[in-house]
């Protein structure tokens, strides 16, 4: 029974200290090299599909605005899909074209 006791408290440990390890985690800035140009909150967009790239469109694919988020989960790369973010836009350097607005998210969700 001690053994048994044992175990439900060492999972019981582990699973706590595993869903404590996302909300401590900071969003890491995966472009360090470009500064911020302006802080987004709060934006209704929907994934679009660039080549191999996901976008985020804000409210539709037809308003010109289109961020390339370097950290988007897997779980929102999908076309079409409505979601709501906030992030940093970040500089875009001179004699450079590129798919999207660089773009780091810091929150989003469905």
């Amino acid at each position: 029974m001690k053994n048994n006791n044992f175990y439900a408290i060492f999972l019981l440990l582990g699973l706590m200290l595993a869903s404590n390890c996302n909300q401590l985690t900071a969003i890491e800035d995966c472009s360090p090299n470009r500064k911020v140009v302006e802080t987004i909150e709060h934006k209704n967009g929907i994934i679009i599909k660039v080549t191999d790239q996901y976008l985020i469109a804000l409210d539709s694919i037809n308003s010109g605005k289109r961020y390339f988020p370097c950290n988007l989960s897997n779980e929102f790369k999908v076309e079409n899909k409505i979601i709501k973010f906030s992030g940093k836009v970040k500089e875009i350097f001179p004699n450079e074209r590129l798919i999207g607005t660089p773009f780091v998210l810091t929150s989003w969700s469905k």
